[in-house]
C-alpha cells in the first residue's frame, strides 16, 4: 500500500479535452488508476451525487502513488490547467473517507444503470473490450457510432481508459 496518494475525480467540459488528458497522463510514473466516465454516466450519477458540476460532460478518475514526491500537487495543478480541466469543480481527496466517496461514485454508476434497467423492465447488455492503447479513441468512436445508431440515448460508457479497457452498458 502506498504511503501517499493523489486521488481525484477531474471534470471536463468536453470529451476531446478529457481524451487529450488521458493521452498526456497515461505515462505518469506511479499512476495507479485512470478511469473514464462519459456524459451519460455522469447523468446516471447526478441523482446520487448532486455535487457533479452542471457543466461537466466527462470525468476522469485518477490515483497516483506519490510516496516521496513533495511536488506532486503542484505537478497535478499544472497538468489540470494544461488539460483545460474544470479544476475548481473537480474533487480531490484529502482523506481516506474522500477516497471511499470516490469509490462509491464509481461503483454507483453500475448500480445506477442496473436500477434504471429494473425500473423500466429492460434487458441489459454490457461489454468490455481492451484494445491497444493507440486505439483507445478508435474504440470509443466505434462504440458511439454503433450505439447511437442502435440505442440512441440508452447507453453509458465508463471504465479503465488508462489501459484502453472501457465498459459499455
Amino acid at each position: 500500500i502506498p504511503k501517499a496518494l493523489f486521488t481525484g475525480v477531474v471534470f471536463f467540459d468536453s470529451d476531446a479535452r478529457a481524451l487529450d488528458a488521458v493521452d498526456a497522463w497515461r505515462p505518469i510514473p506511479g499512476l495507479r488508476m485512470l478511469e473514464y466516465v462519459d456524459s451519460a454516466s455522469l447523468d446516471v450519477g447526478r441523482p446520487r451525487f448532486s455535487e457533479i458540476p452542471a457543466q461537466a460532460r466527462v470525468a476522469l478518475m485518477i490515483e497516483q502513488d506519490i510516496s516521496g514526491d513533495n511536488d506532486a500537487e503542484e505537478a497535478w495543478l499544472d497538468r489540470l490547467e494544461a488539460a483545460g480541466a474544470l479544476t475548481d469543480d473537480s474533487w480531490f481527496a484529502a482523506s481516506a473517507s474522500d477516497r471511499e466517496r470516490f469509490r462509491r461514485f464509481r461503483h454507483g454508476l453500475a448500480e445506477g444503470v442496473n436500477e434504471i434497467i429494473r425500473q423500466r423492465g429492460l434487458m441489459k447488455a454490457n461489454s468490455d473490450f481492451a484494445v491497444p492503447l493507440a486505439r483507445s479513441r478508435d474504440i470509443l468512436n466505434f462504440y458511439r457510432e454503433n450505439l447511437d445508431r442502435e440505442f440512441p440515448g440508452q447507453y453509458v460508457i465508463f471504465g479503465h481508459i488508462g489501459d484502453a479497457h472501457v465498459h459499455i452498458n
